[in-house]
C-alpha cells in the first residue's frame, strides 16, 4: 500500500465516514423523524427528549454510540498519548525534562478532566434512565448537567490555547483589561540623573579651560 493510500485510508475516510454518519443519523431522527416531536415551550428543555427516544433501540444506539463512546476515546487517548510518550523516553533511555512536555501534559490532562466532569456524569445517568431505573431518578441532576455541559465547548478553545507559542501575547490582544507588570522610571530620577550628567559636564568643561590659561600663563612667563 503506497504513502498516498496510507494516508487516504487513515487519515481523510475515517473523516469522511464520521461526518456522513453524523449527517444523515440527524437529518433522520431530527429533521425528518419518523414520529413527531413534541415542544413545550414552558420547560427549561423544550424538545426533550425527542419523539425517537420512545424507541429503545435507537435511543440506546444513540446515547451509547453517539455520547459515550466518543466521550470515552477523548479521555482515553489523551491518556494513551501521554503514557505513550513517558514510555518511548523510557525505552529510549532518555531523561524525562517535564519543562519541555508540561504543555502537553496540562493540556491533555485538562482535556480528560473536563470531558470527564462535565460529559460523563449525565450521560450515564441517561443510560440509567432508558435501561431499568426510573425517569425520575437524577432527574433534577440531569436537568442543571444539560446545561452545564455546553460548557465543554466554551472552555475547550481556551484548553488547546495552552499549546500555542506566545499565548500571553495573543491574550492581551483579546483582554485588553489585562495588563502584565511593567517598571515605572520616576521623572525625579530621569531629571537628577540629567542634571548630574550637566553638572559633571561642565565641571569637566571648567577644568580644561583652566589647564588651557595656565598654559598659555606658562608660555608668556618662558618668553
Amino acid at each position: 500500500m503506497s504513502t498516498r493510500e496510507k494516508r487516504f485510508f487513515i487519515h481523510y475516510l475515517p473523516l469522511v465516514a464520521i461526518f456522513t454518519y453524523c449527517f444523515i443519523f440527524h437529518a433522520v431522527t431530527i429533521l425528518f423523524p419518523p414520529c413527531v416531536n413534541i415542544f413545550q415551550y414552558n420547560l427549561p428543555l423544550c424538545g426533550r427528549p425527542l419523539c425517537y427516544y420512545e424507541l429503545r433501540f435507537v435511543a440506546l444506539w444513540d446515547t451509547i454510540t453517539n455520547n459515550i463512546l466518543p466521550t470515552l476515546a477523548i479521555i482515553l487517548f489523551s491518556i494513551a498519548l501521554l503514557i505513550r510518550v513517558l514510555l518511548q523516553k523510557h525505552r529510549m533511555h532518555q531523561q524525562l525534562q517535564w519543562k519541555k512536555h508540561r504543555k502537553m501534559t496540562i493540556q491533555l490532562l485538562s482535556i480528560s478532566i473536563l470531558y470527564f466532569v462535565l460529559y460523563i456524569p449525565p450521560m450515564f445517568v441517561e443510560l440509567m434512565q432508558q435501561c431499568s431505573v426510573s425517569e425520575d431518578f437524577g432527574a433534577d441532576f440531569q436537568l442543571e448537567a444539560q446545561f452545564f455541559s455546553y460548557y465543554v465547548i466554551c472552555f475547550f478553545p481556551f484548553i488547546s490555547a495552552m499549546s500555542l507559542p506566545k499565548r500571553k501575547f495573543q491574550f492581551k490582544k483579546l483582554f485588553s483589561c489585562w495588563r502584565g507588570r511593567t517598571q515605572t522610571v520616576a521623572p525625579e530620577t530621569l531629571g537628577m540623573a540629567r542634571l548630574r550628567q550637566a553638572q559633571q559636564s561642565t565641571v569637566v568643561c571648567n577644568l580644561q579651560a583652566t589647564l588651557a590659561i595656565q598654559n598659555i600663563d606658562y608660555r608668556k612667563n618662558k618668553s
